[in-house]
């Protein structure tokens, strides 16, 4: 019994002679990637680690004798929407308006209980494991289509973007960015019905994963595989209409995930209106040094990023070549969706959680890998970057709104 794993090994060598070494080839390479990707992640992880032990010290008057619980350290992670996923995971959904709430997330964050036997810490572990497996694939993508250098800054600008700290809390973030990565690899290497999986799981935790209709798609018509390949396609929208199924059964609509948006005040505009209204909350401000032109600052700063990058994958230096629009295929209606719906409330902050969302449309991050060729781009966007992130996470785990 001891010798069986070597005499299958045997066997599967003596049949197939370039079987082994493809297999070890396969195994090397992830390898190697979760080598280079590790220190990227470790260090990040450390940064939020002394953020979240010295944000302590905004709620401890000065010269206090007062000590804090330990539980506080993991308790600041535990904010906003965090609550929601819980309440799924516990209760499913007993309002309508938590439908807005993809089922994907709760669902694991659920199962990994029986492991460990606490539900906020169960989803700490879903989402570092995933944003982990995230970096990877991300890598791996990228050093595949492009190059070794352009993957590992496109895996560092990601891991610094200023709202990244919501890949390392109990948000779906990173779920959804793994298996968006994990489709879309498949898609670039031709293995459709394996991206049509992949796709159906990332669209069960966003409906932004209905966007991987559009490279998946693009890739199959390049390819010519119109026959038995195209039903793959159908997967992904197959996830979305059987949520929308149950919406129905539970709550009597269809759509009520949709419509369970107004409870946020989203309304949808054009993208441009959307930017253009954050600009006048700015300008209609109290004041230089106020809530609403401080956050819509912070919001815009990081969006402005984005869509300048997007433009640079369609014009100029930077464009990406035609075998690899997929990727184009996927940020740019990606972007404008997210754009579409700003929230119209009071005080006016109409990108509310955008910035959130601009952590999924990745093929941003490849882009600015290539321009992190230049020493100039590199070394400010690690500084600007990496200074708003430890803003906005250090906001974030004393209570204020950041999400």
């Amino acid at each position: 019994m001891c010798n069986l794993p070597s005499r299958i090994f045997v066997l599967l060598n003596s049949a197939h002679p370039h079987v082994l070494p493809y297999m070890h080839t396969y195994q090397n390479k992830w390898l190697l990637a979760l080598k280079c990707v590790l220190p990227i992640y470790l260090t990040v992880h450390a940064l939020f680690a002394v953020l979240t032990l010295f944000s302590s010290l905004f709620t401890i008057d000065d010269f206090s004798s007062k000590s804090l619980p330990l539980s506080t350290l993991w308790k600041a992670w535990d904010r906003w929407d965090t609550g929601h996923y819980k309440d799924i995971a516990t209760r499913g959904y007993d309002k309508v308006w938590r439908t807005a709430f993809f089922p994907l997330y709760p669902l694991v964050e659920r199962a990994v209980t029986f492991l460990i036997h606490h539900l906020f810490t169960a989803g700490l572990v879903v989402s570092n494991v995933a944003g982990l497996i995230a970096l990877v694939v991300l890598y791996q993508v990228v050093k595949e289509d492009f190059d070794e250098e352009c993957a590992g800054k496109s895996v560092l600008y990601l891991s610094i973007f200023p709202s990244a700290f919501f890949l390392a809390d109990a948000y779906t973030e990173s779920l959804f960015l793994c298996l968006v990565l994990l489709s879309f690899y498949q898609i670039r290497r031709h293995n459709f019905w394996l991206a049509g999986i992949f796709g159906f799981f990332a669209c069960l935790a966003r409906s932004a994963g209905i966007f991987l209709l559009f490279p998946l798609t693009y890739e199959l018509l390049r390819r010519r595989q119109l026959r038995f390949d195209l039903l793959s396609v159908a997967l992904i929208p197959a996830a979305l209409v059987g949520y929308s199924v149950y919406c129905f059964t539970r709550f009597g609509d269809f759509l009520a995930w949709e419509h369970a948006q107004n409870t946020w005040h989203h309304q949808f505009h054009l993208s441009s209106e959307t930017l253009f209204m954050t600009l006048q909350a700015m300008r209609h401000s109290l004041g230089l040094l106020c809530f609403q032109t401080l956050h819509n600052a912070l919001d815009f700063v990081s969006v402005l990023f984005v869509l300048c990058v997007v433009a640079f994958m369609v014009i100029g230096p930077y464009r990406l070549r035609r075998e690899h629009l997929a990727y184009v295929m996927y940020a740019v209606p990606l972007v404008l969706f997210f754009l579409s719906a700003p929230v119209i409330g009071d005080p006016p902050i109409p990108l509310q959680s955008v910035p959130r969302y601009m952590l999924e449309v990745f093929p941003v991050f490849i882009v600015a890998g290539h321009m992190g060729k230049h020493r100039w781009f590199h070394e400010g966007y690690v500084l600007i970057s990496g200074g708003l992130l430890c803003i906005s996470c250090l906001l974030f785990l004393v209570g204020h709104w950041m999400v």
